[in-house]
């Protein structure tokens, strides 16, 4: 019975440096995929800075967390490209992602002028369901 429970402990302890090694994968990929959500929430922000003209705006809010911005303009039309580096912890997912994990995030904003037309009265519909 002895020689049963040194014989479990042994192959517990072979075992724990894979289970840490895949509880750090599986974080390490929860954070990319988190830090992925959060970035497209950011893009969606930047963007409605600068359908209002904020451009500095958008820049200093891109600053402040830490991603790199790229905004081209053409035509009214935005191409707003979102970088944010990451570090991986995991040994060995660093060598296969690459350390530090780029996340691209990018979005086309069309901006379009409103123009004032006037708008004709409704037509009176009383009279129509008095017929």
């Amino acid at each position: 019975m002895k020689e049963q429970r040194g014989q479990a402990l042994i192959e517990f302890i072979m075992i724990l440096p894979i289970l840490l090694l895949i509880m750090m994968i599986i974080y390490d990929i929860g954070n990319i995929l988190y830090q992925k959500y959060n970035l497209q929430n950011d893009i969606d922000i930047i963007s409605d800075y600068i359908l209002n003209e904020e451009i500095e705006t958008a820049r200093e809010y891109a600053n402040k967390k830490k991603i790199t911005l790229d905004i081209e303009n053409e035509d009214n039309i935005y191409k707003i490209k979102l970088k944010y580096k990451m570090q991986i912890n995991t040994p060995g997912l660093d060598k296969a992602l690459g350390n530090p994990y780029e996340i691209n995030e990018e979005k086309l904003v069309f901006k379009t002028k409103i123009s004032s037309v006037p708008i004709d009265e409704p037509a009176n519909l009383e009279s129509k369901d008095n017929e």
